[in-house]
């Protein structure tokens, strides 16, 4: 077709546009120019980007739908920590790389465990047991599980024992009850969770299993072994986030 020819609004249909997004009749050199469509549709102003924004420019001889997006970028955040909280970075706008995440009311699981597969002495009265996890860290506010598990055995004689959660050398709670109401040796399990909050601003504090006797003669030893008679002692504090 000569340069310069009309052509029919029918005809721009073959150019693959639909005839709301030509505003003339007339395509000069059989081309469509951006002055020729419709500027709702083509060429009006995309969304806004924020300045720090890394977006590609565009290319002069395209166009670009006015629907069209920028890229927007982010960087990796730094690391969570255990006493983090939210915070945006030096950024005016998006995610950047030293922005931080809330992570104060996150468990932050195990912080020390114990396994022991030898028996513990036998206790004829009150004495802290070899279940010790010392310099453990701590969170001022952070809710703690101290877990034990394992047997006990009781001697002849009938009796009661507890099991106490010490920290620093002071009373928390009691992880279990060993009860024998008939005089003869029993094995009792001595599975028990204390929950307990610090109550200090970062610190490290000391853990230990306490044997307590409450009434009777009976003696009782902690057992150690590594199968299914005589299993290994479990002893182990897990963060458990924030205290509600």
């Amino acid at each position: 077709m000569a340069a310069g020819a009309g052509i029919r609004r029918e005809q721009i249909r073959g150019f693959g546009l639909r005839s709301a997004e030509v505003t003339t009749e007339n395509i000069v050199d059989g081309t469509i120019q951006p002055g020729d469509l419709n500027s709702a549709v083509y060429g009006g102003v995309p969304p806004a980007v924020n300045p720090d924004d890394a977006g590609t420019a565009g290319v002069a001889t395209t166009l670009s739908r006015s629907d069209h997006e920028h890229p927007f970028p982010c960087a990796t955040p730094s690391d969570l920590t255990e006493t983090q909280t939210s915070a945006e970075g030096s950024s005016s706008s998006s995610a950047r790389a030293d922005h931080t995440h809330a992570t104060t009311v996150l468990p932050w699981g195990l912080v020390a465990r114990q396994t022991l597969t030898a028996a513990s002495s036998t206790f004829t009265g009150d004495s802290a047991t070899d279940m010790v996890l010392n310099n453990v860290s701590v969170v001022q506010g952070r809710l703690y599980m101290a877990l034990i598990a394992g047997l006990a055995d009781m001697s002849a004689a009938t009796g009661q024992w507890q099991l106490n959660l010490h920290v620093n050398g002071t009373f928390v709670g009691t992880f279990t009850r060993l009860v024998n109401e008939v005089a003869g040796a029993a094995r009792h399990p001595i599975n028990g969770v204390v929950f307990w909050t610090a109550p200090t601003t970062q610190a490290t504090d000391d853990f230990t299993v306490e044997a307590d006797e409450r009434t009777g003669t009976s003696d009782v030893t902690l057992v150690g072994g590594t199968d299914a008679t005589n299993p290994p002692r479990t002893f182990a504090i897990f963060d458990v986030g924030v205290a509600v």
